[in-house]
């Protein structure tokens, strides 16, 4: 519980004093990265889309830190505890791997997971992941780029 409340003041923190344009929230990580959460339901190609019209991608989650900032900021900004985000991860080949073909270092599936999809969404309220249809699934998303092309 101390480390959420923690949390949750370094992100207040970081959106007040951070390098990103308005409505953009700046990760706490030392990366440079921005977020921009979207609470619109779309399918998966949908979502990759209207990130790539932001000069963004689909967010990666490539740590435990990372995983903590966004659900937490979901989390202020949901009621249903049942919804899906889409990240930027794709089974491709077999193997999982990032929207820039980056292989998968962190993981945090669900049990069971994954199975069945092969697009990448996580579930705020636990931070678990799980493997989702592309196309017949419709999900709220985030968007990620760097602060140093934040327009």
């Amino acid at each position: 519980m101390k480390f959420l409340l923690f949390l949750s003041f370094i992100s207040t923190f970081v959106l007040v004093n951070g390098a990103c344009s308005p409505g953009w929230i700046q990760g706490n990580d030392g990366s440079g990265l921005c977020y921009k959460f979207a609470m619109r339901n779309e399918t998966r190609s949908m979502s990759n889309q209207k990130c790539l019209a932001a000069n963004g991608n689909l967010a990666t989650i490539k740590d435990s830190f990372t995983s903590a900032l966004l659900s937490a900021t979901l989390e202020d900004m949901i009621c249903n505890i049942d919804i899906f985000t889409w990240l930027g991860g794709n089974l491709v080949g077999g193997k999982w791997q990032w929207h820039d073909g980056t292989p998968f270092s962190y993981t945090n599936w669900a049990q069971g997971q994954p199975d069945g999809g092969s697009c990448l969404a996580f579930q705020p309220f636990n931070g678990l992941w799980y493997a989702l249809n592309c196309e017949s699934m419709k999900a709220t998303y985030i968007c990620e780029l760097s602060s140093s092309s934040d327009n």
